[in-house]
């Protein structure tokens, strides 16, 4: 009825999402026509609205870890695409190109919306060679059906 809670403050019994992407992974990989799978860290977002770094790094580093469950499930297979990206950037969050190692880190937000800088997308496996830096989010579902992507 509610959003998980955040890792900084703890799951309990909840699992982490990296957890629920291994068990999604060990269903669907049953399914003979083949499967999607979205895993959304989208506590990442909210935190990114309350501004709030220090809840932000925990679940910035528990989706990392559910992209290595995805990355290492597909580790030797050739029919497997896996994209990373984020639907939008939220907070304008800026951080000092240098900083000591302390946590948080300093950091300056410009304010507790969405706003229009880009994304970065990382992609392994087929059709991966279709993703380009400025690639409109629009264009991901040609690249997931193999289209050509328009050229800027």
């Amino acid at each position: 009825d509610d959003n998980m809670p955040y890792e900084k403050d703890g799951v309990g019994e909840l699992p982490h999402l990296s957890e629920m992407a291994r068990a999604a992974l060990e269903i669907l990989e049953t399914d003979p026509d083949g499967f999607f799978l979205m895993i959304e860290g989208g506590r990442i977002d909210h935190a990114g609205h309350e501004n709030d770094i220090e809840r932000l790094g925990p679940e910035v580093a528990e989706f990392d870890r559910a992209v290595q469950v995805a990355l290492e499930w597909a580790k030797g297979r050739e029919d497997t695409l896996i994209l990373v990206t984020a639907d939008h950037e939220t907070g304008g969050l800026k951080l000092p190109r240098t900083f000591n190692g302390e946590w948080p880190p300093p950091a300056r937000w410009l304010h507790t919306n969405h706003t229009s800088t880009p994304v970065a997308i990382y992609a392994q496996g087929p059709n991966a060679q279709l993703v380009r830096d400025g690639l409109d989010n629009t264009d991901v579902f040609r690249i997931l059906g193999g289209c050509p992507v328009p050229q800027p």
